[in-house]
């Protein structure tokens, strides 16, 4: 299933980027949503092994979100991929 399936069928990911960036938090937790299960398998891939059983991917991607929703009003994007590059 692509990205774009992912997301609400009424708004597109060029949309709910544009709402996220303009301030809205629906609209951001849509999105990080979509991307939750790629980025942590990102994350995870490389995650050194010798800190896995103190760090896990998943408390290095809260680190990611918080730090989204902090930031997002600061995000440019310039291609269909920016999002998800610029989470990782």
């Amino acid at each position: 299933m692509s990205e774009q399936q992912d997301i609400s069928d009424d708004k597109s990911n060029e949309e709910l980027v544009g709402e996220a960036v303009g301030g809205s938090r629906v609209a951001l937790e849509q999105l990080l949503l979509v991307h939750y299960d790629r980025l942590v398998r990102h994350i995870g891939s490389k995650l050194p092994v010798s800190i896995r059983e103190v760090v896990t991917a998943e408390d290095i991607l809260q680190q990611t979100f918080l730090h989204a929703f902090r930031d997002i009003g600061n995000f440019k994007a310039r291609s269909g991929a920016s999002l998800s590059a610029w989470l990782k």
